[in-house]
């Protein structure tokens, strides 16, 4: 048998009475419950708290240490055979003294790329 829409109504209306009801009987109870439970879980929070800060401090030494050893270690290695400059010579004085030439070379009569 099909219920009709006013025994639905009539359920729902019973169920939200009753857990008006629990909800004022037991309102009085919410906030000593609350208390309560910050009172107990708060020493094993701070207990939490003060084993990591401990292992913060322990911890922070040695990261830094291998973080700067790991930057040191990037580091491009030293030249083990740096180039020596070559040492400065004077052209002969003949050189010198004539001017530049403006005449092209065979050589250098058309560098540019040839379009591909």
């Amino acid at each position: 048998m099909n219920p009709s829409a006013s025994d639905v109504v009539e359920e729902i209306s019973a169920w939200a009475i009753g857990g008006g009801v629990l909800t004022v009987a037991l309102f009085p109870f919410a906030v000593p419950i609350l208390l309560l439970t910050v009172a107990f879980v708060l020493p094993f929070a701070l207990a939490g708290l003060a084993i990591a800060l401990v292992v913060a401090v322990v911890a922070a030494p040695i990261l830094l240490v291998r973080r700067l050893r790991s930057a040191m270690g990037r580091r491009a290695p030293a030249d083990p055979h740096p180039q020596t400059p070559l040492p400065i010579t004077q052209e002969p004085s003949s050189r010198a003294s004539s001017p530049p030439s403006t005449r092209r070379s065979s050589s250098s009569k058309d560098l540019r790329a040839s379009p591909a």
